[in-house]
């Protein structure tokens, strides 16, 4: 199989992260050549880098995703951690839906659906566990998919007691 080569631009560390992970994981064949924090190291890589495809986080510092994809030969994927592009994930699938996790917060039975991240809202009873890496970081595994959900800090204490 030809192997693909790409760059992760993402300001957010564990966002970031994710994304690596979820990519290596379900494409083998991506060569992730490097990794950016903002637009102007994004740009530094597509100028040393011969890329097939740059994941862009859309608002960067420095530079935004847009501008850098402006200088991007490969094929650009804009990715983003704003509340207005959500996705909602169930045990029988998932649905992109534009309604940000704070409205969506609103309208669920704040005992059963627990948010963990500025984007994540979990319902509790489909908690598998709760782990804590080396670095002391919190992940919520669910009892019907595969990965683990990062905690930020602010929503940690929910889970003192696991």
């Amino acid at each position: 199989m030809k192997t693909v080569t790409a760059i992760v631009a993402e300001d957010e560390l564990v966002l970031r992260d994710e994304l690596c992970g979820h990519l290596q994981a379900l494409w083998p064949e991506l060569t992730i050549a490097g990794l950016a924090s903002n637009g102007i190291e994004a740009l530094r890589l597509l100028e040393r880098h011969r890329l097939d495809i740059a994941f862009l986080d859309i608002e960067m510092p420095g530079l935004s995703g847009l501008e850098v994809a402006r200088q991007c030969q490969g094929h650009v994927v804009f990715v983003t951690a704003y509340d207005a592009h959500t996705r909602v994930v169930t045990r029988d699938g998932e649905a992109l839906i534009r309604r940000s996790p704070k409205e969506l917060q609103d309208e669920l039975d704040p005992a059963c659906f627990w948010p963990i991240h500025r984007s994540t809202i979990v319902n509790a009873n489909a908690i598998a566990g709760v782990t804590r890496d080396i670095r002391g970081r919190v992940a919520v595994k669910l009892k019907s998919r595969a990965e683990k959900l990062p905690v930020s800090e602010a929503h940690e204490h929910l889970f003192k007691q696991m």
